[in-house]
């Protein structure tokens, strides 16, 4: 386990965020990721790393698994035009952690601060979620309500809730 994944496993145990921490093969796709969740009972948000053109705005949005991403309409709903993927190297200094493993978890490091955070608002009444904690050879499973009341409150984050359409 890394420096970065103790702190922030250290930071949900302070916080008094229940949690169960389940390691697996890495997961590749959001197939894998929902083969982890269903049977938990639980949501496995797809997270999305974003920027405008010029690569001076930062968002990091989570969705509904199955919400397919159209970004004209998220671009729209955020106020920012060309929105597209960010690049690697940016999404590593922000969040601390790699393509493959993007998890809001990695809002915790100042170096987030910069980020716009955005979420599916369907996503608000979750029981429970699943996330990677900076790697993708693991799962971090928490209920709903201590993501949102806990651990973001925590980091003093609050998400920009968007209503998104159902295609």
């Amino acid at each position: 386990m890394t420096r970065d994944q103790e702190l922030l496993l250290g930071h949900l145990r302070a916080i008094g965020c229940r949690f169960e921490l389940l390691e697996h093969e890495p997961c590749r796709t959001m197939g894998d990721c929902l083969a982890i969740a269903e049977p938990l009972g639980a949501v496995y948000p797809k997270n999305v790393f974003l920027c405008n053109r010029s690569q001076s705005e930062f968002t990091l949005l989570l969705l509904e698994p199955q919400r397919r991403f159209v970004t004209r309409e998220v671009s729209q709903k955020l106020g920012v035009s060309r929105l597209s993927f960010g690049p690697d190297e940016r999404l590593e200094g922000f969040l601390h952690l790699r393509p493959g493993s993007v998890s809001p978890l990695g809002l915790l490091f100042e170096s987030a601060r910069q980020l716009r955070f955005a979420v599916d608002e369907s996503l608000k009444s979750a029981a429970r979620l699943c996330f990677h904690p900076l790697d993708a050879s693991m799962t971090v499973l928490l209920r709903g309500d201590d993501f949102f009341e806990l651990f973001l409150p925590s980091i003093g984050r609050k998400p920009l809730f968007l209503h998104l359409d159902e295609g």
